[in-house]
C-alpha cells in the first residue's frame, strides 16, 4: 500500500540503505506499525488506567519496531 512504500522509504532514508533492500528488510515492520495504528484507532474510548496501559504498550512497541529499523543503519 501506499503508506507501507512511505514507511519503507523513510526506513531507507534513515538507515541509508537502498530503498529495494529497506523494502526486503523493513516490509514486515512497516506493516506491523500499519497493524498496530489501526488496532488502537478501533479501542472503545474509555477512560481509565487499562487503555492508558495499553495505548503505552503499544508505543513501545511501536518504539522498539523503528529502534530495530534503526539498528540496520549503514555504518559510514
Amino acid at each position: 500500500g501506499v503508506i507501507i512504500g512511505h514507511l519503507t522509504r523513510i526506513f531507507a532514508a534513515a538507515t541509508g540503505l537502498p530503498l529495494q533492500e529497506a523494502v526486503d528488510r523493513f516490509s514486515a515492520q512497516a506493516r506491523f506499525m500499519i497493524l498496530l495504528f489501526k488496532s488502537a484507532s478501533m479501542m472503545a474510548p474509555e477512560p481509565g488506567k487499562s487503555r492508558d496501559d495499553l495505548n503505552a504498550l503499544i508505543l513501545r512497541t511501536i518504539n522498539q519496531t523503528l529502534d530495530d529499523v534503526a539498528s540496520a543503519s549503514v555504518k559510514v
